[in-house]
């Protein structure tokens, strides 16, 4: 076979393999939208409480954290499809941006405002969802900041070790000094420690 008509079916191979993924995501979003053969439910919220009907292999595939929920030694992992695992600390919207990254990696659920691309960011971060937390954190750079948003993110991002994330907001910081100095009373010690020592 020539070169070229091995480069032509590498190609072919490719652009097919990329044809299925986009079959099996439609396939996912349908079971998810549907709850069809789900296995586990979540109920997510505190105040307004909301129930999503999931499949345990795909959240176990994407998450580390939520395998050893729901597979490991924990009682959720001996609950039944309509016994509720219970997640107060996350807003119903936010695990609903989330699954549908998880089985359509779809974004539009935390694209359209910076507060929830970072609560996905912090979702992705606790429950160890490689990939997300890249992905949510470049979504956060979509937007524009106010001062106090430059302090938020520089403090989320040096939390969960996002250095290089962390040094672009401390520029922007930085470049807004004034306006960033007059917001300080949100920021923690280190980050004004930070930029009194980016000032000399």
């Amino acid at each position: 076979m020539s070169q070229n008509g091995k480069a032509g079916t590498e190609q072919k191979i490719k652009d097919l393999e990329q044809l299925q993924i986009l079959n099996d995501s439609k396939k996912m979003m349908t079971w998810l939208e549907s709850g069809e053969h789900y296995d586990c439910t979540f109920l997510v919220g505190s105040t307004k409480e909301k129930l999503f009907k999931c499949h345990r292999l795909t959240l176990a595939a994407k998450s580390p954290a939520l395998e050893q929920i729901l597979f490991g030694h924990f009682v959720e992992a001996g609950k039944g499809a309509d016994d509720p695992i219970s997640m107060p600390d996350v807003q119903p919207p936010i695990f609903e941006a989330v699954l549908k990254y998880f089985y359509g990696r779809e974004t539009s659920g935390f694209s359209e405002s910076l507060d929830k691309a970072m609560a996905v960011f912090e979702f992705a971060s606790k429950w160890q969802v490689p990939v997300l937390d890249k992905v949510a954190a470049t979504m956060c750079f979509s937007f524009d900041f106010s001062a106090e948003d430059l302090l938020i993110l520089h403090h989320m991002f040096s939390l969960h070790s996002f250095e290089e994330e962390a040094k672009e907001i401390m520029a922007m910081i930085c470049l807004r000094g004034s306006e960033v100095l007059r917001s300080l009373a949100i920021a923690n010690k280190d980050t004004f420690l930070e930029i009194l020592s980016k000032k000399k």
